[in-house]
């Protein structure tokens, strides 16, 4: 087993997810137009309220693997990152295959990270393609050190 299996794991599933997520408004409901995220209030005032993000169990069991083994202690060696920001490692296509395994792990955490303040962040990430090139990436890792 290699030490990112717990990640790498995930790659076929992701490969093979026909929704990764949709946007749902204030009452839970999918958004299907731009209707949906519009109410009106008690004083018979229309008001937006911006779309939340439902995710499917399989993004909801990768980005829990993901927190998990970023917070396990056991991993502390491949991720010094107290000085490290992500805005530092620029996501370039054409280069993720020469990123390290810290690089990368920063990399797939960014958008998770950054979902708390932009909903929707991930399942653009998911859906432009880029997580899973990053997880290609460290299997690419993972079967180098075997």
């Amino acid at each position: 087993m290699g030490r990112f299996e717990i990640l790498t794991k995930h790659i076929e599933p992701l490969k093979n997810e026909k929704e990764y997520g949709y946007p749902v408004n204030r009452e839970g409901e999918r958004v299907t137009k731009e209707e949906d995220l519009y109410y009106y209030d008690e004083n018979n005032t229309k008001v937006y309220t911006p779309p939340f993000y439902k995710y499917s169990d399989t993004v909801k069991s990768f980005t829990r693997d993901l927190v998990n083994f970023i917070f396990d202690t056991k991993n502390g060696d491949i991720l010094p990152i107290k000085d490290v920001r992500t805005k530092d490692i620029k996501f370039d296509e054409k280069k993720i295959f020469s990123l390290d395994a810290a690089s990368v792990l920063l990399l797939l955490n960014s958008p998770i990270k950054w979902e708390r303040f932009c909903d929707g962040l991930l399942l653009r990430a998911l859906e432009k393609g880029g997580i899973l090139k990053l997880l290609e990436r460290l299997k690419e890792i993972d079967e180098s050190q075997n």
